[in-house]
């Protein structure tokens, strides 16, 4: 299952799915009570993931940019790889953001979600509306000001019976995972 949830409380839909083993690590490290700074690729990736579900997005690029791995791509390979993933966080924590919070707010500015992200109203306004298309977010644009008019709704019966039952089913599956990891 995704990390974060639509407005209407199905999961969000995404090209890529997260890994089972990446959620295990994920969950391992969200149950430590005295998380140290990051010392290894693992530790880093986790708690730029961790500080970007917290709406950290500048600690989680700084989190990422910190990795010894950038050293090892030759030229200026390692520049253009970290522009890009910058990048794609910026997009990631935009979306991120609203999944998480957007339920609690009426309206948003985009020149607020611009300055909060640091990115061009442009891109921020493109990810915007793919999600209202994709109705990952209950939301409109009001047009003359530049405005994103949340909209509160609640899931149908239906909708909140199959997140039960997805819900169930998932802790069955990873009931039966944890009973055959011993035996692999």
């Amino acid at each position: 299952p995704p990390l974060a949830r639509s407005s209407t409380g199905a999961p969000a839909t995404h090209q890529n799915v997260i890994s089972r083993q990446f959620r295990k690590y994920l969950n391992g490290y969200s149950k430590q009570v005295f998380r140290g700074p990051p010392e290894n690729t693992r530790e880093h990736v986790l708690a730029a993931t961790k500080a970007l579900l917290s709406g950290e997005w500048q600690k989680a690029v700084d989190l990422l940019m910190g990795l010894e791995v950038w050293k090892l791509i030759p030229n200026d390979g390692a520049e253009n790889a970290k522009v890009l993933l910058r990048a794609r966080v910026q997009e990631e924590a935009v979306r991120t953001f609203l999944l998480l919070n957007g339920d609690h707010y009426e309206s948003l500015s985009l020149a607020y979600l611009c300055e909060m992200f640091g990115m061009d109203e442009v891109i921020t306004r493109r990810i915007i509306s793919r999600m209202i298309f994709n109705r990952e977010i209950s939301a409109a644009w009001e047009a003359s000001t530049n405005i994103l008019v949340m909209y509160k709704t609640e899931p149908s019966a239906l909708q909140t019976l199959s997140q039960g039952l997805a819900e169930k089913l998932s802790l069955l599956l990873e009931s039966n995972e944890r009973i055959l990891d011993p035996i692999a």
